[in-house]
């Protein structure tokens, strides 16, 4: 649907571990609440490893994003 932007962390295994649907167009400003999302649906399944890669398209790329 127009207006809609859809964003889904998975893990290696394709396992979805956060999801969101926001009707905010640029995929930047979700990166970062995504990634929080993750984690904490990680911990919360018993998940001790650390999440240490992050890959996203040029739409997730700002300054902010890189730093966090």
């Amino acid at each position: 649907m127009q207006g809609f932007n859809a964003q889904a962390v998975a893990t290696v295994d394709q396992w979805v571990v956060a999801a969101e649907v926001t009707n905010r167009a640029h995929d930047a400003e979700a990166f970062v609440p995504m990634i929080a999302a993750a984690k904490a649906n990680l911990r919360r399944a018993g998940e001790r490893r650390w999440v240490r890669t992050v890959v996203a398209d040029a739409g997730s790329w700002s300054t902010k994003n890189v730093e966090a």
